[in-house]
């Protein structure tokens, strides 16, 4: 099987030859030319990307959960009422013993917190700082691999043979936005935000 493939190969090469002495420099300059637009469209693309992903991070800085949206947490939650309801009646009644009004009487409950780290402001602040750098990093990094991608395809076109098979492959060479700049999560912008608190701490700032 092995041998067979390679055969092709060198089958296909050849052909390719042949067609480099066919192809006119119109042809060429047409293949590069669309390449070039493609090229476009994917940097508008890159830009369009780097708006979603703003739009998806902030979706994750503002979703909430509830502890009844899930059978564990919502069981959890009952078991923990039912032992701080009988800790507040302990509480209650040594306020009792001890002359305490119970306007005045200290007391505990129970809470469920909804959010994490970005239900306060300032991690919300940092959070979405440190994201719009990741990507427009992101972003200038898409645009550098697909103007080397566009630059690669017709530095090749125009200096090798190629057939019609082998244009389609030229242009189907620029790399999805979405492979270039895949979705960030919050958990790894926090990773990097502690990262850099903890250099501003050794710097003493």
């Amino acid at each position: 099987m092995k041998k067979a493939n390679t055969a092709s190969l060198e089958i296909k090469a050849e052909n390719s030859g042949r067609v480099l002495e066919q192809m006119t420099a119109r042809e060429r300059g047409d293949l590069c030319s669309i390449i070039r637009q493609r090229e476009k469209v994917a940097k508008a693309c890159a830009a369009q990307r780097a708006a979603q992903l703003r739009a998806d991070f902030e979706k994750q800085l503002k979703t909430t959960y509830s502890y009844d949206q899930d059978a564990v947490w919502e069981q959890a939650m009952d078991e923990v009422e039912k032992i701080a309801q009988a800790a507040q009646k302990r509480v209650a009644e040594r306020c009792k013993e001890l002359g305490i009004h119970e306007r005045f009487a200290p007391g505990l409950d129970v809470h469920w917190y909804r959010a994490g780290v970005q239900a306060v402001e300032k991690e919300r602040t940092d959070l979405r700082r440190l994201s719009n750098l990741l990507i427009e990093a992101s972003e200038r990094q898409a645009c550098l691999r697909i103007m080397q991608a566009s630059v690669n395809a017709q530095t090749e076109i125009m200096s090798t043979g190629i057939t019609s098979e082998d244009g389609q492959a030229f242009l189907a060479r620029i790399p999805s936005v979405e492979e270039l700049m895949p979705l960030i999560p919050v958990t790894e912008v926090q990773e990097q935000l502690q990262i850099e608190m903890l250099g501003r701490s050794r710097r003493g700032y």
